[in-house]
């Protein structure tokens, strides 16, 4: 399960080389500034919109958007470049087609296992959702390259 926006701002900002010293001067401010906006318990200063993409942009790191799609029911899906007509291309989209199939009946198995004793308790139903959605992310990756 993705972690909480606020975790996910402060680990962005503080698991990226050199911290928020080093990210911060790239994002146009001082540390100290950075480190109050991505504190969690601070509640004077926040991390505006536009400076998380350019966290994420300059980190290379989704977790944020990862957080905010999992809080608001959905998922974050990071695609790969791709032309269509590129033989490189149908190879990635071959890929994809087949780990999501894959995904699909590991989870399957993995509900049949679960429902062996013929109940589903609160545990069983968190990892399965947790399955169920990287089917759908993998899902979700090949049809938005087939575009």
């Amino acid at each position: 399960m993705p972690m909480n926006i606020q975790d996910a701002i402060y680990s962005t900002a503080h698991d990226y080389a050199g911290g928020c010293e080093s990210l911060a001067p790239r994002m146009g401010m001082s540390s100290a500034v950075l480190r109050n906006k991505v504190n969690p318990n601070m509640d004077s200063h926040h991390l505006r919109l536009d400076e998380a993409i350019k966290m994420m942009t300059f980190t290379n790191d989704d977790r944020i958007a990862q957080a905010i799609a999992f809080r608001l029911g959905g998922v974050f899906i990071k695609l790969p470049d791709c032309e269509i007509e590129n033989e490189r291309c149908i190879e990635t989209l071959t890929d994809l087609f087949m780990c999501a199939m894959s995904a699909q009946g590991e989870t399957c198995a993995e509900l049949l296992a679960r429902k062996a004793d013929g109940e589903l308790c609160k545990n069983d139903m968190a990892v399965l959702t947790e399955r169920a959605h990287s089917v759908i992310t993998e899902m979700q990756k090949f049809i938005e390259l087939m575009k």
